[in-house]
């Protein structure tokens, strides 16, 4: 998903990303690939999407550190949905 984010192909990297929170579930991966998936998300245009994203993040794993920064990206999403 890296990768296809630094060539600016969102889609690829928000497929890849998503498949990468789906393959494993633990404290230590999936709260990095999910907060990935909605920063992909968010770029794509996909807001409601990012926002889901960051929500599982809030949700499943608070006391990480992607889940301690969940609350803000939640906001920088809504705010951005019209």
């Amino acid at each position: 998903g890296d990768a296809y984010m630094e060539l600016d192909n969102v889609s690829e990297s928000l497929s890849y990303y998503e498949k990468a929170v789906s393959a494993s579930d633990n404290d230590f991966t999936t709260p990095i690939y999910l907060q990935k998936a909605g920063f992909a998300a968010e770029k794509a245009g996909k807001f409601d999407k990012a926002i889901d994203y960051y929500t599982q993040v809030k949700e499943k794993y608070p006391t990480t550190n992607e889940g301690r920064n969940a609350e803000k990206y939640i906001a920088r999403a809504e705010a951005n949905l019209n």
